[in-house]
């Protein structure tokens, strides 16, 4: 049918603004979908970041001894990952390769693995693994990490091993300085141990007395089964002046000087010092002892270099081997491209 001007005119208006109004149409459904489809994906990854995890049921203050029912589980959402989590192994002993295992005190009782909290947390906070730690490994205001490079080490120390650190002399007495220190690390020829400041002054009088002393050792030996040894007790009387530096030291705690005073108070300590150690200061020894004594340490020494050795050789063989495999992992991912 033939239209008129006015009519042609009227009409490609009309079909100007349908297509306008669809376009805008089009345009308005577009940007919908795309705050819809990013809405969609903010929710997802929220949903990636729920899981299951221990929270404090109520204030938790810091060192205070808490058990594994103090918390209650719940749905939160979290970035930290899920091996950070606090769980039930936590409240257990476990051995060597991460099993739980039962442990029984002189009269044949369980024992139970004592936590406390490391920091304050309020209620609903999520409780990792490093905000606990167990009964006795507290940390003190007067603990340091110190090094040493003097003492004797066995020929296989390693990190996270337990000594006994001990004195012996000439004359065959041998006296335990420190007892059950965890090695925080450690090279060819020296140690770093975590100390409070009584240890650390206990161990420096040894460790003068051994170099007056001729022949005299400052050694460590490493417990077998740290886990399941209680520590031994330490049996070294350090000298009067020491031991009165100890007890009016305002660095040190009640407790340690409280310990100290009465590790050596009795009469046989007393007899110790003075017909041992300080006979021993006085008399020195005998020069083939000295010489026997350094065989020794040199011999250990040696052995310690050769395994530190071997040890660094398997660790670079080790990662060599993942370099190669993770090199022919990609080659062959290119290849079949």
């Amino acid at each position: 049918m033939a239209m008129n001007p006015m009519q042609r005119k009227t009409f490609n208006s009309f079909l100007l603004g349908l297509i306008i109004g669809l376009g805008c149409l089009a345009a308005a459904i577009l940007i919908a979908y795309n705050k819809i489809k990013a809405l969609q994906q903010d929710i997802d990854s929220l949903k990636a970041l729920q899981t299951e995890a221990y929270v404090a049921g109520a204030d938790i203050e810091s060192g205070a001894e808490v058990e594994f029912s103090t918390f209650k589980q719940e749905t939160v959402q979290t970035t930290i990952a899920k091996s950070e989590f606090v769980e039930k192994n936590d409240f257990e002993f476990l051995d060597s390769e991460g099993k739980v295992e039962t442990r029984l005190d002189e009269n044949g009782t369980k024992l139970k693995k004592k936590m406390v909290m490391k920091i304050s947390v309020p209620k609903g906070t999520i409780i990792t693994k490093d905000m606990l730690t167990e009964v006795g490994d507290e940390v003190r205001d007067d603990e340091r990490l110190v090094e040493y490079t003097m003492l004797v080490l066995p020929s296989r120390l390693q990190t996270g091993d337990y000594v006994d650190i001990r004195f012996a002399l000439p004359t065959g007495e041998d006296y335990i300085v420190l007892s059950k220190k965890q090695i925080k690390d450690c090279n060819a020829t020296t140690v770093w141990l975590k100390m409070n400041e009584e240890e650390v002054m206990t161990l420096e009088n040894a460790i003068v007395e051994s170099y007056q002393i001729n022949g005299s050792k400052l050694y460590c030996i490493m417990y077998t089964e740290p886990g399941l040894q209680t520590a031994a007790t330490a049996t070294y009387p350090v000298s009067d002046s020491v031991r009165n530096l100890i007890i009016t030291n305002p660095n040190i705690v009640m407790e340690a000087k409280a310990a100290l005073a009465q590790r050596y108070s009795t009469m046989e300590q007393n007899t110790q010092r003075t017909d041992h150690i300080e006979a021993a200061l006085a008399q020195g020894s005998t020069s083939s002892v000295a010489s026997g004594v350094s065989k020794e340490v040199s011999a250990i020494a040696s052995a310690r270099a050769e395994f530190i050795k071997n040890a660094s050789k398997a660790k670079s063989s080790s990662s060599s081997s993942s370099s190669s495999s993770s090199s022919s992992s990609s080659s062959s991912k290119t290849s079949s491209k």
